[in-house]
């Protein structure tokens, strides 16, 4: 989920990456029916860093861009 965070970089992608992850770990077996709720919970915050990290990095990519742009033109 980490990875679809930082590839999406949306905030509209976390409660499908906690509903996403949910799933999967009810698909695959390791989960019970009662522990639903804390896999959706983790997938969320694990969506939320992964976009967390994506938007910090386009930021500071772009402040560094636009510093180089403007000492360019001076």
């Amino acid at each position: 989920m980490l990875l679809v965070g930082l590839v999406v970089g949306r905030w509209w992608v976390i409660p499908l990456g906690a509903l996403g992850w949910a799933v999967l770990l009810l698909a695959t077996g390791p989960l019970g029916a009662g522990e639903i709720l804390a896999a959706g919970a983790l997938g969320a915050a694990n969506t939320a860093i992964g976009v967390l990290v994506r938007r910090l990095g386009s930021r500071a990519l772009r402040r560094a861009l636009s510093a180089t742009r403007f000492k360019r033109a001076a």
